[in-house]
């Protein structure tokens, strides 16, 4: 089983925790996945208006269908 070694959903969570502590218009580089030998790196951007913005190479390991 593969494990993502680098999550953009808790990167995203990251930023809402800097708007909640009153930090905006800042850039992080966030560093993941090496304690599994699989480094990864996501930016992270919190705009002055709120707007939280997660970027990074992806790497497509499987894809699927969902239908409801």
């Amino acid at each position: 089983m593969l494990e993502d070694p680098a999550t953009g959903s808790a990167c995203a969570n990251l930023g809402g925790w800097f708007l909640a502590n009153g930090q905006r218009g800042i850039r992080r580089r966030i560093h993941q996945g090496s304690a599994i030998q699989r480094p990864s790196v996501l930016d992270l951007a919190v705009e002055e208006d709120g707007t939280v913005l997660v970027s990074g190479t992806v790497r497509e390991v499987g894809r699927g269908t969902f239908t409801l």
